[in-house]
């Protein structure tokens, strides 16, 4: 008689290896995403009242969605000399987020003053590093990886300095560059220092002599050339009624930082897909295994019964 023990072993076994398979696949598939945004406070929100996930003030007491002075508005360098000014930001999301403060459109009417201009971004306990304002190509890292809990705020305390120049080299001429705001979710990568972010509040450094109604010296008005730092350099453009028309030229560093060379780590690469794909193969090959074992045994034919018979 032929014993139905194996097969039905078998098939418990496959049930079990499917239903192992399946919940893999829900775990990892159900994960959340490494480039997850922040998601705005939507409740209480009223009219007067800022909306917006990067909150900006300049007392640490009323909060706007943005910064509408200019930060080092009235400053005067001379070479050696620097200036420090503060602004307070507020996590207006409703889960904790990740800090991230980014120099971007880097502007100037001298190119050997903007040179010798370098730009810090400090929080309590965690001093900024002093960047050179011409490493933005077109966006540089200031500050990151600070960690603001649903309604936390920090101060930002904002160091611009002025190095050495020579003569009279960068009289007269002007350098303005924003200050870029951003959170992101707990669970992002790190982005590149050279990453621009894609949402974020802006705040403004110097008066722009390209904006009409600027208290600029006439001298900065009037220059014949604005200089804008991009991915390829500087590049110049023509100051015409209050704005600037833009033409590329030969960029100053022609080789790209290595930096740039590198694929950016906040790149979307679905690698839980990989996982859940060699699960299932490995789970596959199991079943395949335990049932070319149960086809053998059940094709083995019965060894015959040896009885041993006394008396012949």
């Amino acid at each position: 008689m032929t014993s139905t023990t194996s097969p039905r072993w078998t098939v418990r076994l496959v049930a079990v290896l499917v239903t192992a398979l399946a919940t893999c696949a829900v775990v990892l598939l159900g994960a959340p995403s490494a480039a997850r945004a922040a998601t705005p406070v939507t409740t209480g929100a009223t009219a007067a009242g800022p909306t917006q996930v990067v909150q900006f003030s300049s007392d640490g007491i009323h909060w706007s969605d943005s910064y509408t002075d200019q930060l080092f508005h009235g400053v005067l360098l001379v070479p050696g000399s620097s200036a420090t000014r503060a602004f307070y930001v507020r996590n207006g999301a409703v889960e904790p987020t990740i800090l991230r403060v980014t120099l971007a459109d880097v502007t100037t009417t001298s190119i050997p003053l903007a040179s010798a201009m370098s730009i810090s971004s400090s929080t309590t306990g965690a001093p900024g590093a002093s960047v050179p304002v011409s490493l933005a190509q077109p966006c540089y890292t200031l500050s990151q990886g600070l960690r603001l809990a649903s309604g936390d705020s920090i101060r930002l305390d904002n160091t611009v300095s002025l190095g050495q120049l020579n003569g009279v080299v960068g009289q007269t001429a002007s350098v303005w560059f924003a200050i870029r705001v951003s959170f992101s979710s707990t669970d992002a990568a790190a982005p590149a220092p050279n990453d621009c972010p894609t949402d974020y509040g802006t705040v403004d450094t110097f008066p722009n002599p390209t904006t009409p109604g600027t208290t600029e010296p006439a001298s900065a008005i009037t220059s014949p050339a604005v200089f804008h730092r991009t991915a390829l350099g500087w590049t110049v453009g023509t100051l015409v009624g209050g704005g600037t028309v833009t033409t590329p030229t030969t960029p100053t560093n022609p080789t790209t930082p290595l930096v740039q060379s590198l694929v950016s780590n906040t790149g979307r690469l679905y690698q839980e897909y990989d996982v859940a794909f060699w699960l299932a193969m490995s789970v596959l090959g199991a079943v395949i295994v335990v049932l070319v074992r149960a086809r053998r045994r059940a094709n083995q034919p019965e060894e015959p019964a040896h009885t041993r018979q006394i008396g012949y």
